[in-house]
């Protein structure tokens, strides 16, 4: 195979490979860093009553957080309640539910450091885990990115300019 195959073989593989995907994180061993436009599922062993860090490194337009965990049955029915906070201030934060889900929205979050706190409203106080999908916005998703195909189009021109100078040079030597 010719190296100029070669190339546009691994050019071809990897842009078929380039696609958006949710970011996971496990908020037991890091902190949650939303950074550009998308779905982000966190989970969390024994976090319940706990908090976890959110680092937001872009503003956020808008955003749904949703979350579930397991909460026991009869006596033993956790209710809990999830607040986004800032400064020890209140941004954001769930109606407490015993149901095992609970959502809220926000607007416009700025870039920060913010905590989130998930707090034990009703039930026994013992930890447990839970998982959740944040859909966020920012404003670096606003940017429209170059479609996939023109730039696989412009990269595959570009090797095949440099293909045929480098074969030019090639020919000019030989003679």
């Amino acid at each position: 195979m010719h190296s100029f195959a070669k190339v546009a073989l691994a050019a071809s593989i990897g842009i078929a490979s380039a696609q958006a995907s949710a970011v996971s994180v496990d908020t037991d061993v890091s902190s949650l860093d939303i950074f550009y436009s998308g779905q982000y599922i966190i989970t969390g062993d024994n976090n319940i009553p706990g908090s976890f860090d959110v680092n937001i490194l872009s503003d956020i337009i808008e955003s749904t957080w949703e979350f579930s965990w397991n909460p026991g049955t009869g006596a033993n029915a956790q209710a809990v309640q999830y607040t986004l906070q800032q400064g020890g201030s209140t941004v954001a934060e769930s109606l407490f539910s015993d149901t095992g889900r609970a959502a809220f929205s926000t607007g416009n979050l700025s870039e920060g450091n913010y905590l989130m706190l998930m707090t034990v409203v009703d039930g026994t106080n013992a930890t447990y885990g839970f998982s959740g999908d944040i859909n966020v916005t920012t404003l670096a998703g606003d940017v429209n990115p170059v479609p996939l195909p023109a730039a696989a189009w412009l990269f595959l021109s570009g090797i095949a300019g440099y293909a045929g100078v480098s074969l030019k040079k090639k020919k000019k030597k030989a003679a």
